[in-house]
């Protein structure tokens, strides 16, 4: 086993073990960007949600060399809901392998590209999403610059990061319908 492969082992131990121990949406956003930016040397990415509606996705981290985009387009990717058909994330999700986009082509292909200003930034000329899946449900999407990873780590870091982001989007479920019982119960003891 060479001395890389043997490296990226142990680096995708050490993530998932710190994976492990948050259990909040920002004790996780923590950890991946201090290990997808600082170990893996992911210099830009963004990750997205699928909605419960399963016809949108929302904004959930991305990182880059800079302070975030000030432009039109990356307000729109921040925001709560996004349409899946019609843009490249659902040809991410049709998808079971990573797919590549050339940027200055993805308009021109049909798909709408809002985050286009934060890849520009980023002298992207291509950028690859792949899906994040628990089981048989996709939960997400992870973007970045195919010559930044290579495929067979990115899935390992995708696994990882879809099972945290299952397990914490879990737990705030099973949260707010205890905050909602303890509710109920105040108002029927009232």
């Amino acid at each position: 086993m060479s001395a890389n492969v043997e490296n990226e082992k142990d680096l995708l131990l050490a993530f998932s073990n710190d994976l492990a121990s948050v259990h909040t949406e920002s004790g996780m956003k923590g950890v991946l960007k201090r290990f997808l930016k600082e170990r893996f040397k992911l210099t830009e990415y963004i990750i997205t949600l699928k909605n419960d509606d399963n016809q949108t996705y929302r904004y959930f981290l991305h990182d880059s060399k800079g302070k975030d985009p000030d432009d039109e387009g990356f307000r729109i990717i921040t925001g709560p809901k996004m349409p899946i058909e019609g843009a490249m994330t659902g040809a991410v999700l049709r998808s079971p392998d990573p797919v590549i986009f050339e940027v200055s082509k993805v308009r021109t292909a049909g798909f709408s590209f809002p985050s286009a200003s934060f890849w520009q930034r980023a002298g992207a000329t291509q950028i690859r999403g792949m899906r994040l899946r628990v089981a048989k449900d996709d939960i997400g999407i992870i973007w970045t610059q195919p010559h930044q990873i290579n495929d067979a780590l990115l899935m390992g870091i995708g696994a990882q990061i879809s099972i945290a982001i299952s397990n914490i989007l879990l737990l705030e479920k099973i949260n707010f319908y205890k905050r909602q019982l303890e509710n109920e119960n105040e108002y029927l003891q009232q």
